[in-house]
């Protein structure tokens, strides 16, 4: 039974540093029997009127920030390096809806896994379309930059279903939740390639006519190229691929990021036109203005960043990382 299960979700072999997941016969160990459960009741929550999805993530994302003392400590520190002037008191709040909303929209995933596509053209509408258009009309490529907004995965899946995009994903300790993340982001063709082996494969598509969705905005520990630049004026340890892939595929940037409208349960994605002068020539200045216009796209809706990542934890010489967790 199994094998006719694998025989069956197997999809063709993938092209050269393409990624592509496949159901594997591991994936029904016990060991992930709880990953499966998790995902069943993803499945059934989905089918739920919004209030009561809605409700049920919130209550989530309080015991997440109540229990999780490891994250709650990341997401705090996070808010008090890049929002000095806020009380105390607002990091704490700001923090509690930060995860209240990561865990409404997690539960939305459902969606990105099995709805139809005129349910998710529904769910999730494309601001400033037009200039992806019109850059492909003048016979450039595409590279949208975006970050780690609690909506990443809703925008890029949007995109794909209007045009063909190529993204990265990295390996994940738990293999099975890897292989529904990746299955629904290529449900409509898009593209994946491993983060870790670089960017060839990237090129490669963006140059044959993909869209690049790239979210440079981890701090990776000095695994990459990278310089300090300011992130809500704080050095910040900043991949520089952004402006040489830039100048490679002769690449228009379009600031893109995606949200999620609390209010009607629906998501965004904001498209902004393209950089100007960019690349200008120089990693240290092109840096920066990648970090100012993801600060600038975050600032619109500061809850709803993954603020759970350990943003600062490579330090200019002689500061200590601020993390207590390494």
């Amino acid at each position: 039974m199994i094998d006719s299960l694998l025989k069956r979700f197997r999809r063709r072999e993938a092209a050269e540093g393409e990624y592509r997941p496949h159901l594997e016969a591991r994936f029904f160990h016990p060991r992930f029997w709880g990953t499966w459960l998790g995902i069943g009741l993803i499945r059934l929550v989905i089918k739920l009127p919004r209030r009561w999805r809605d409700r049920i993530g919130n209550w989530l994302g309080d015991r997440a920030w109540e229990g999780n003392e490891k994250r709650r400590e990341i997401i705090l520190i996070n808010l008090a390096w890049c929002f000095p002037d806020m009380p105390e008191h607002e990091h704490e709040a700001m923090g509690r809806r930060n995860m209240r909303l990561m865990m409404r929209t997690f539960l939305d995933y459902g969606f990105l896994w099995w709805a139809g596509a005129r349910t998710l053209d529904r769910l999730i509408s494309i601001e400033g379309e037009e200039h992806i258009r019109e850059s492909l009309n003048e016979g450039r490529s595409v590279l949208l930059l975006t970050g780690h907004s609690v909506a990443l995965d809703f925008g890029g899946l949007a995109i794909s279903r209007r045009f063909a995009v190529v993204g990265l994903i990295k390996t994940m300790r738990n293999p099975l939740m890897e292989y529904f993340l990746a299955r629904g982001r290529i449900r409509f063709g898009a593209h994946l390639c491993l983060r870790e082996q670089g960017i060839r494969g990237v090129i490669k598509a963006v140059k044959q006519g993909h869209l690049f969705y790239y979210v440079p905005d981890e701090d990776l520990g000095g695994t990459q190229r990278t310089v300090f630049a300011p992130f809500f004026g704080v050095p910040q340890a900043t991949i520089t691929a952004l402006g040489r892939m830039s100048r490679m595929a002769r690449a228009v940037v379009l600031p893109t990021m995606s949200y999620f409208d609390a209010e009607t349960g629906r998501y965004r994605v904001v498209i902004d036109p393209p950089l100007e002068d960019f690349p200008g020539g120089d990693e240290q200045a092109d840096a920066e203005r990648q970090n100012a216009e993801i600060e600038r796209m975050v600032r619109r809706a500061p809850d709803q960043y993954m603020w759970s990542f350990r943003l600062f934890q490579t330090r200019p010489e002689g500061e200590k990382n601020p993390y207590p967790y390494g």
